[in-house]
């Protein structure tokens, strides 16, 4: 299992979004979690190496937003 380098290198309270970074490999993510209405945690994740920095953001906030409308 690979180690995470900067674990909540940013986590935003407002918008409820983490951005993470795998040391050994590289890969950089947003990470979304949300728990549902039967207490079970939903992960979402957005590749910043796909995507870019910006757009894996944009993308993260915005299922989040829509998560927190559906599980409220």
């Amino acid at each position: 299992m690979a180690t995470i380098a900067e674990i909540e290198e940013y986590l935003n309270v407002e918008t409820g979004v983490t951005r993470l970074t795998y040391e050994k490999s590289g890969f950089k993510f947003w990470k979304v979690h949300i728990y549902d209405n039967d207490n079970k945690r939903i992960t979402k994740l957005f590749s910043i190496n796909k995507l870019g920095d910006a757009e894996a953001k944009r993308q993260a906030i915005a299922c989040r937003q829509q998560l927190e409308q559906q599980y409220g």
